[in-house]
C-alpha cells in the first residue's frame, strides 16, 4: 500500500471518529435539553367553569402536562381584568391544590412550566355563595404536614379559618383517631393550637369548625413524635492508627439504618476535641473521598442522623497521612 493509499484511509477513520463523536454529542445535548411547553394546553378538570356553590373547600384540579415540572397557580378575586385582591400565587409539583374561600367571585388559572419555558394561563371562573351550614364543609390543616416525623416535645399546628365557623375543636390522639383517650383538646377561634410535653409515639391531631347551627367532620392528619437515637456507625476504613500515602483518601462507615432520610455528618480534624477541623459534612452516602493538605495526625468520627432529627453516638478514629 502506498503512503497516498495510507493518509486517504487515515484521513476515513478520523472521519467515522468525528462523525460518530458529533453524533454522540448531538444525542447528548438531547438528553439534556428540555422540550419547549410554551404551545401545550393545561386541561383545567375541576372545579367546573362558572360553577356556583355553597362549598367553601375547594380542591383546584387539572391534567398533568408532558414536559412539565411544575405548575403555577394563582387565583384572584374577582377577576384578572379587574383584580381587587390576589388570592394565591403558588407552584406545585402535583396537579391539584385545596384551598378555603371567602364567599364571593374568582377567577383562577394554571400555567405549566419547566426550567426553560412555560404555558399560557388557562383560566376559569367560580363564585362561592354564602352559607352558614358548614356540614359540607371541610378545615384544610397545613402544618405539621401528614406524616411528619419529629423529636421536639413542643409542636406548633395550623389550620385556615373556614368562613362562617365560629370555634374549632382540636384534638391530638395518639396512635388512631377511635374517638378514645385523647392526650390533648382545646377550643378555640384561632388557626393556630401550640402542645407541649407531647410524649414519644404516633398520633392523629384534628379539627372541626362550629358555628351555632351546624360542624364540620373532623379533618385529621398524623404526626410521630421519635425521641430514638439511630445506632452508632461502624467506621471501616482506613483501619485505626494507620499510616496512608495513597490519596485521594476514601473514608468508609456502616451503619445499621437504611432509607433515603438517613444522613451522616462526617468530621476530620487535626485534634481530638475537632475544634481544627478540616473537614464539616452532611452526606447521604456512607463514604466520602477527600485529600488533606498536611503530613500530619488526623481524626475523624461519623454522626448518623434519623428523619427526626435525632443524633447518634460515634467512634473516634485517626490516622496518619504519610509521603
Amino acid at each position: 500500500m502506498n503512503k497516498t493509499s495510507v493518509k486517504v484511509r487515515f484521513f476515513n477513520i478520523l472521519m467515522s471518529v468525528g462523525i460518530a463523536i458529533v453524533l454522540l454529542m448531538m444525542q447528548s445535548c438531547d438528553d439534556i435539553i428540555e422540550p419547549n411547553i410554551s404551545n401545550k394546553e393545561v386541561y383545567l378538570t375541576a372545579p367546573a367553569d362558572s360553577l356556583k356553590t355553597q362549598f367553601s373547600t375547594q380542591t383546584f384540579c387539572w391534567d398533568p402536562v408532558k414536559g412539565a415540572l411544575s405548575y403555577r397557580l394563582q387565583i384572584v378575586r374577582p377577576s384578572f381584568n379587574r383584580i381587587e385582591q390576589f388570592i394565591m400565587d403558588t407552584t406545585v409539583t402535583d396537579t391539584k391544590f385545596t384551598v378555603n374561600l371567602v364567599p364571593g367571585k374568582y377567577e383562577w388559572g394554571v400555567s405549566a412550566q419547566n426550567g426553560s419555558s412555560a404555558t399560557a394561563y388557562f383560566i376559569r371562573t367560580l363564585q362561592i355563595d354564602s352559607s352558614s351550614d358548614l356540614r359540607s364543609q371541610k378545615v384544610k390543616l397545613n402544618y405539621p404536614v401528614n406524616g411528619y416525623i419529629t423529636n421536639s416535645k413542643n409542636t406548633l399546628f395550623t389550620w385556615d379559618l373556614l368562613y362562617n365557623a365560629t370555634s374549632y375543636y382540636f384534638e391530638l390522639r395518639p396512635s388512631n383517631f377511635d374517638g378514645t383517650n385523647a392526650f390533648y383538646t382545646k377550643t378555640t377561634s384561632f388557626d393556630t393550637v401550640n402542645v407541649a410535653n407531647i410524649p414519644k409515639g404516633a398520633f392523629v391531631w384534628a379539627v372541626k369548625a362550629s358555628n351555632q347551627n351546624t360542624s364540620t367532620d373532623f379533618s385529621t392528619q398524623t404526626i410521630i413524635i421519635d425521641r430514638t437515637a439511630p445506632a452508632k456507625p461502624t467506621l471501616l476504613t482506613p483501619a485505626d492508627r494507620s499510616s496512608v500515602s495513597a490519596w485521594p483518601l476514601t473514608l468508609s462507615w456502616k451503619r445499621s439504618e437504611t432509607g433515603s432520610k438517613f444522613y451522616d455528618s462526617i468530621y476530620v480534624a487535626m485534634d481530638t476535641l475537632f475544634t481544627n477541623k478540616v473537614v464539616s459534612q452532611v452526606v447521604d452516602t456512607t463514604f466520602l473521598s477527600l485529600t488533606l493538605p498536611l503530613d500530619t495526625t488526623y481524626f475523624w468520627k461519623v454522626k448518623t442522623i434519623d428523619p427526626a432529627g435525632n443524633i447518634s453516638e460515634f467512634d473516634v478514629r485517626k490516622f496518619t497521612k504519610t509521603k
